[in-house]
């Protein structure tokens, strides 16, 4: 077994999101979403779509958002995040 992938580490740190991020009270739903769900071998953004409750807390879904990005930045410089947050 060699190194993982860009990818592989990527779905890895978009996992570790995922966890933390359905945590929040009022997420309803995560989706991946755009080239990192395709067999793109060396994808250079991570998009996630959330649902969330008008109740919800954006401020603990900025936080993760950013450890994900700060991650993703030692992985790959110039990985882009994009989380679209709908009600």
């Amino acid at each position: 077994m060699g190194e993982p992938t860009i990818r592989e580490r990527f779905l890895d740190e978009a996992a570790r999101f995922v966890r933390a991020a359905s945590a929040i009270p009022g997420v309803r739903r995560i989706a991946m979403i755009g080239s990192i769900v395709t067999d793109k071998p060396n994808p250079k953004d991570i998009d996630l779509l959330l649902t969330v409750t008008d109740e919800a807390d954006l401020a603990p879904l900025a936080l993760c958002a950013r450890r994900l990005r700060q991650v993703g930045d030692r992985i790959c410089s110039g990985l882009r995040t994009c989380l679209v947050v709908v009600p």
